[in-house]
């Protein structure tokens, strides 16, 4: 009897170890059980947060992004949802999250504001390359063509010789 109840109690700890370590790899059936997402509208350029606790949304925060602070009005070219899943990290110690069409959306947003700071481009430079990235978005389905084209953006701007150059450190002059 003794031997028994010992035997299941190192399966049960076992199984308790592996659901553990392999969740994140496994297809969640319960999404909002314990998790955080991120999420892009792709006709707008919106970002949005939410966590979830036991079922219970705890958080949910849409922000402004570069693509956003830069059109006017939304962007509709297809019939398609505005909000795309990013990313969905089964727990918020592990990130790991699955693979979604707009994986590297966000990603290709914080791109927007480098490009915006490195060649010091004006305002209707930037709205031309988010309204350009929300069309790719929406018209391909997925975040694989925008990073094409912002590599091609990319590469317009050093053959115009907008390349980057640093600011010049202002000599130091010793107090008298």
């Amino acid at each position: 009897m003794r031997r028994r109840f010992i035997i299941w109690t190192c399966f049960a700890i076992g199984l308790a170890a592996l659901v553990r370590e392999f969740w994140p790899v496994c297809p969640p059936p319960l999404p909002t059980w314990n998790c955080e997402t991120q999420e892009i509208n792709i006709k707008t350029g919106q970002a949005r947060y939410r966590r979830y606790r036991f079922f219970v949304k705890i958080c949910d925060a849409t922000k402004d992004t570069a693509l956003s602070r830069a059109i006017t009005q939304p962007m509709s070219v297809t019939d398609i949802k505005d909000w795309h899943t990013v990313n969905q990290f089964a727990q918020p110690s592990l990130r790991i999250s699955p693979h979604y069409k707009y994986h590297g959306a966000l990603s290709q947003v914080r791109e927007v504001e480098m490009l915006q700071k490195v060649y010091a481009l004006n305002e209707s430079n930037v709205a031309s390359i988010a309204r350009q990235l929300l069309i790719t978005w929406q018209t391909n389905g997925s975040y694989y063509a925008a990073s094409d084209f912002l590599s091609d953006t990319m590469m317009e701007f050093e053959q115009q010789g907008r390349g980057y150059s640093p600011p010049v450190p202002q000599s130091v002059q010793p107090a008298p």
